[in-house]
């Protein structure tokens, strides 16, 4: 299946997660479901998924925010009852009303305007998270992320020195970061432990997930111009297609996508070089 490029990256930087130490394997299930949903606001043409806000929480979807009629609020529920893996819908959506009370459709907002292109503090902490929980040698959840005018602080455990470098690396190379300070401790485990982790882990995601993680951390790593990357995923296999100024580029974009859960393949024969 494919998804466009734009669409994908900017709901991936809307609806990615910080991630902390006591999150666990729900939080990943959940946020698959607000990605699905925010997708699905996101390409239709009655709603504006900027003035919904999503939560989930161990499948269930409650929706706040305002929308301009009742047939959108209706709209937005059945979706979010419609999309798999949620349980029940708790739909707080209000209508909106200008100063007088009196009903005030908006405007459908442009999505490039409103998310922008600076990248904030928080926007980078959601970023260096996002790409963490998105990499299948590093145990994201268990990482905790802060950012501080720029620099990143790292804090919590992984499974050896490998997962450490790469979670540092990762850090590092994410657009808008200064410095990364690294407490991270290495807490060894077997490597069974670890590939039955990642199997489970990789059970619970389907193709529109990968696609938006693989387009949304090239949105936020160095080196890498996402807008001319194409991405399809089809049961786990990733076909890139595009241009790439360089092969140092395409190398980069094929590692990101080969070392992204659920991940089993990539194709790069239709990414050009300039």
């Amino acid at each position: 299946m494919k998804y466009h490029t734009l669409i994908a990256l900017l709901f991936a930087l809307t609806v990615a997660f910080p991630v902390n130490a006591d999150s666990n394997e729900n939080v990943l299930e959940d946020s698959i479901i607000a990605s699905k949903l925010w997708a699905s606001y996101a390409l239709s043409e009655s709603l504006n998924p900027l003035t919904i806000d999503i939560d989930v929480s161990d499948g269930v979807v409650a929706l706040h925010g305002e929308v301009d009629n009742r047939s959108e609020k209706n709209l937005a529920g059945s979706m979010a009852e419609g999309t798999k893996g949620v349980r029940t819908v708790e739909n707080y959506l209000k209508i909106a009303k200008d100063e007088k009370g009196n009903h005030a459709p908006k405007k459908k907002a442009s999505l490039v305007h409103e998310v922008g292109s600076t990248l904030n503090d928080a926007a980078i902490n959601v970023a260096v998270s996002s790409r963490l929980v998105a990499n299948k040698h590093v145990s994201g959840f268990s990482i905790d992320v802060e950012v501080a005018d720029g620099h990143v602080s790292l804090a919590g455990q992984v499974s050896d020195a490998d997962s450490r470098k790469i979670a540092e690396s990762i850090a590092k190379n994410t657009r808008g970061v200064k410095t990364v300070n690294s407490h991270l401790a290495v807490k060894e485990s077997d490597k069974k432990e670890k590939d039955l982790r990642l199997q489970h882990l990789t059970e619970k995601i389907d193709d529109m997930w990968v696609a938006t993680k693989v387009n949304s951390q090239y949105a936020y790593t160095r080196g890498v111009d996402a807008t001319d990357i194409d991405v399809d995923v089809d049961e786990g296999v990733v076909t890139l297609k595009g241009h790439v100024a360089h092969k140092g580029e395409k190398e980069l974009a094929c590692k990101i996508a080969e070392d992204t859960l659920g991940v089993r393949r990539v194709n790069a024969d239709a990414l050009e070089i300039r």
